[in-house]
């Protein structure tokens, strides 16, 4: 829904826009579900992966839906570890290669699930 507050401003509302207004916005918060996104799901513990210096896995709460639907920033937000960065997805182990990390690294991660 797209609602433009600019010619919104120049126009005169009554009572019944207001309300109109307020019941679409009201519908639309209903209507998306916030209740599967995961905000800044705390991770600080990362296993190196067998032979590789710079893959690490993690345990999440619930299973992401696609790597696509992941943000990942260390605690201090140096920096983000994007989609690409994610080789694999095996329901709540997420498998991430990346140089900017170590075993000691906190991550925050975001994610649709």
């Amino acid at each position: 829904m797209d609602i433009n507050f600019t010619e919104l401003k120049k126009q005169e509302l009554n009572y019944k826009a207001v309300v109109a207004i307020l019941e679409a916005m009201y519908n639309e918060f209903n209507a998306t579900s916030l209740s599967t996104l995961i905000l800044n799901e705390y991770v600080d513990d990362l296993n190196k992966v067998d032979g590789k210096l710079d893959e690490f896995t993690f345990e999440l709460e619930q299973s992401p839906i696609s790597a696509s639907d992941i943000l990942i920033v260390p605690e201090d937000g140096s920096f983000v570890i994007t989609p690409s960065s994610i080789t694999d997805i095996d329901g709540k182990i997420i498998t991430i290669k990346s140089t900017l990390v170590n075993s000691e690294t906190t991550l925050f991660v975001t994610y649709k699930f």
